[in-house]
């Protein structure tokens, strides 16, 4: 087991991510555009020439086992992307 004691400074180990005992989960996120299937156009009402933009996270423990994914599909023509 490796500690990254500066984890809250940007970590020391390149794969490092920081985690808690009260979370001890951490997010990967991926996102992708691309148009959309038959089904997502009647889905989302959106006509079929509107890209739609994919977001899946999948959710790991500290030791890197993944316990949860969510996948999000939106119209792309009003994605709004925030990050803090």
């Amino acid at each position: 087991m490796i500690v990254d004691v500066a984890i809250d400074q940007g970590g020391c180990i390149e794969t490092a991510h920081p985690t808690t005992h009260s979370d001890p989960v951490y997010d990967i996120d991926g996102i992708i555009t691309r148009m959309p299937t038959p089904d997502e156009v009647a889905r989302l009402g959106i006509s079929t020439g509107t890209p739609v933009a994919e977001h899946i996270r999948t959710g790991y423990t500290a030791t890197d086992r993944p316990v949860r994914v969510m996948i999000s599909i939106v119209p792309g023509d009003t994605l709004i992307l925030q990050y803090t």
